[in-house]
């Protein structure tokens, strides 16, 4: 019943399969691939230090991209930040019960806002358009 199956049926099945696992392992051994051989060595030698090394590299990453996210928004909320001083202590409040307590947490707020209506409209009106 099996070998009845015209290869119209599963060559592309059979394609997509050596394509996935193709893929698959490609990614998995660069992935595990170290960048040079002093870090190899580094790792062989002292695996949880190299770990601890990797780990606080993703963490000055992200710190430095939380900083960008933080400068852009902080710009653009400025503009839409609440003059009457009853809402600024309304929305300053809320934020300090969430955790956020630096001086610009305010004006990344409405950045944060404003950036979510644009990317909110931007996928919107291409398919009331279309």
């Amino acid at each position: 019943m099996i070998f009845n199956i015209p290869p119209e049926t599963w060559v592309p099945i059979v394609v997509f399969l050596v394509m996935t696992v193709g893929s698959w392992a490609i990614l998995g051994s660069l992935s595990d691939r170290s960048r040079s051989a002093d870090e190899r060595l580094r790792r062989l030698i002292d695996p949880v230090a190299a770990r601890n090394a990797a780990e606080a590299s993703q963490t000055k990453r992200q710190e430095v991209l939380q900083a960008k996210v933080t400068a852009a928004a902080g710009k653009l909320g400025k503009s839409l930040r609440p003059v009457d001083q009853v809402e600024l202590g309304k929305i300053r409040a809320r934020l300090l019960n969430a955790g956020f307590r630096q001086e610009q947490a305010v004006a990344v707020y409405y950045g944060i806002k404003l950036i979510g209506l644009i990317v909110g409209l931007s996928v919107s009106f291409p398919p009331l358009f279309l």
